[in-house]
Order: C-alpha cells, then sequence, then structure tokens
C-alpha cells in the first residue's frame, strides 16, 4: 500500500513538472510580462508539502533550462524559496479563508527580492522574458539595474502568483 502511494505522489510530481514547463514555454515564446514557470511547483507546495514541491521546482528548472531556457537553471533558488514559503504559508489556510491576495504577496515579496538580485547580478537586467523589456525602460529613464529589477520582479511575481492562485483555488475547490 505504502509504494502505491508513492508512485501516486510521483505521478502527480512528474504533472507539476510538467505545468512548470509548458507555464514557461508559453510565457517565454508569446513575451508575457510574467512567468508561469511556477504553477506546477505551487500547487505541489499546497497539496504535498516543502519536500514534493522543491523537487519540482528543481526538476522543472533543470528541465526548462536543457531544453528551451537556459536562464531558468540561474533561477532556480527562486524556485526553492517558493516552494518553502508556499508550503510553510500553506499551513494558516489563506487559500482556503479567500485571502489569495495576501497569499501572493507573502510568497512574491521573497521572490520578487531573489529574482531581482539574480536578473541584477548575474544578467544585468536582460533575460529571455517579457519583463525584460519593463526593465530596459525604467533603466532607461534613470534608475539603476537593481532598483528597476526589483520594481519588475515585485509588480510581475505578484500579478504572476495571483493568477497561479486562483488557478489553484479553483482547482482546491473543485477536489
Amino acid at each position: 500500500m505504502k509504494s502505491r502511494s508513492m508512485i501516486y505522489r510521483q505521478c502527480i510530481v512528474a504533472f507539476g513538472i510538467v505545468l512548470n514547463v509548458i507555464g514557461a514555454f508559453i510565457a517565454m515564446q508569446l513575451r508575457l510580462p510574467i512567468y508561469l514557470d511556477s504553477i506546477g511547483t505551487l500547487f505541489i507546495s499546497i497539496f504535498f508539502g516543502m519536500k514534493y514541491g522543491i523537487l519540482t521546482g528543481i526538476m522543472s528548472s533543470v528541465i526548462s533550462g536543457i531544453t528551451f531556457d537556459l536562464y531558468s537553471l540561474y533561477y532556480m533558488p527562486v524556485q526553492i524559496c517558493l516552494a518553502g514559503l508556499c508550503a510553510y504559508i500553506n499551513k494558516f489556510q489563506l487559500l482556503e479563508k479567500g485571502k489569495v491576495f495576501l497569499y501572493a504577496f507573502l510568497i512574491a515579496i521573497p521572490a520578487s527580492f531573489i529574482g531581482a538580485v539574480i536578473t541584477t547580478f548575474v544578467f544585468h537586467g536582460f533575460t529571455s522574458s517579457g519583463s525584460t523589456y519593463v526593465i530596459a525602460i525604467l533603466h532607461n529613464l534613470g534608475l539603476n539595474f537593481v532598483f528597476s529589477s526589483f520594481i519588475v520582479q515585485v509588480f510581475t511575481d505578484y500579478i504572476d502568483k495571483l493568477v497561479i492562485l486562483f488557478f489553484i483555488r479553483a482547482i482546491q475547490k473543485r477536489i
């Protein structure tokens, strides 16, 4: 019986990895200003906990990095942070209480900081994401790269996590 449960979890984690990879691919191809690369990470972290969420985030970053977006390998710490935060914050049942906006804010701010540091110091503000255009505009208006990256990361991460959490909440209501 225990092995059946483990196989079930492995299949769900694989599904989460596929959600991340497909979401990232769609966002990258359409040059969306949001990322959609953590749908599976958040989903798995909420339903199965931190360990499985981190595994989902790491594996999806590796697969995306090998196949179509090398940049995603460098953002693996963001996936790990999101999985940990999401699993921890989920203990307070904010999604069930309808506090999706607060939940998104609590996970977006730390992830934004990590993402902004990576974007600024590793890539000098320019990545494969559609948000790179906004960073370039802000920088050309006179803001430095760190501040430009952080502003863009906070805004895009919050919107991204909000969309994902509303999606997960809809699924949660159906289960």
